[in-house]
């Protein structure tokens, strides 16, 4: 979230990172011809900016949009620190009973070693 204005990047260096007043001006209208030429070029050869642009057509003003992103982004926030949570959680909590059960079947190897060990001399004592 530190960079909000620059929602569109792409991995490469030559495509345009795009903010969202500029998006803003392109849905209104209000965009140079030449950034919009250059807009509309990456919306055919990037599907996720095309849909974004529509997605944001859709809202009737900029604050319902932009209370729209909020909402979406801190439930993106809350759901990835719940899940780091849970992950962090269920490590120390699953440690324990991984330790106990290898040293229960260690423990187990062991005493079958020792009942074969005898069972074996107790066979051959004539």
């Amino acid at each position: 979230m530190s960079d909000i204005k620059a929602i569109f990047t792409s991995s490469d260096d030559a495509s345009k990172k795009w903010s969202s007043d500029e998006l803003l001006q392109y849905i209104k209208h209000t965009l140079p011809p030449e950034k919009r030429v250059l807009l509309e070029q990456q919306m055919l050869e990037d599907p996720f900016l095309n849909d974004a642009i529509e997605g944001m057509q859709q809202y009737k003003t900029e604050q319902i949009m932009q209370q729209a992103v909020f909402t979406i982004n801190t439930n993106i926030k809350d759901r990835l620190d719940e899940k780091k949570r849970l992950q962090k959680k269920r490590s120390f909590k699953d440690l324990p009973w991984i330790a106990l059960t290898i040293l229960v079947v260690i423990g187990l190897c062991v005493a079958g070693f020792f009942i074969i060990q005898q069972y074996l001399k107790y066979m051959h004592k004539p």
